[in-house]
């Protein structure tokens, strides 16, 4: 298999879902080099797929309803980090959106220090 096909391989499973047999195909007909190729390309695949949202608390059902219309196609994974203080941060694949209040002093402690 070329790169190409491993590519198109990677991503055809992330979008339908990998089960026991895809993952017994894949074992048995991918040598070393290819299964590292197709294993790169499918955490890409599932990157891409996915948002990751980190919250200071529980966000609200109408929150939610809000992430989930904005990004229909998408996985949304929710996570609680009190450590943030309060605000928000959205991550979808290389991309980072952080409206956190943590970031907020730190932002202003730089330009301070500046």
């Amino acid at each position: 298999m070329n790169d190409k096909q491993l590519r198109t391989l990677a991503y055809s499973i992330a979008q339908f879902g990998l089960d026991k047999k895809t993952t017994d195909f894949v074992m048995q007909k991918l040598n070393k080099r290819q299964l590292k190729s197709f294993v790169m390309y499918y955490k890409k695949a599932l990157a891409k797929q996915t948002i990751g949202v980190t919250s200071a608390s529980e966000l609200t059902s109408a929150q939610k309803e809000d992430l989930k219309q904005l990004y229909s196609n998408m996985k949304l994974n929710i996570e609680i980090n009190p450590d943030l203080g309060a605000g928000i941060k959205i991550r979808h694949d290389d991309t980072i959106i952080d409206f956190t209040f943590k970031k907020y002093i730190n932002d202003t402690i730089a330009t301070l220090n500046t």
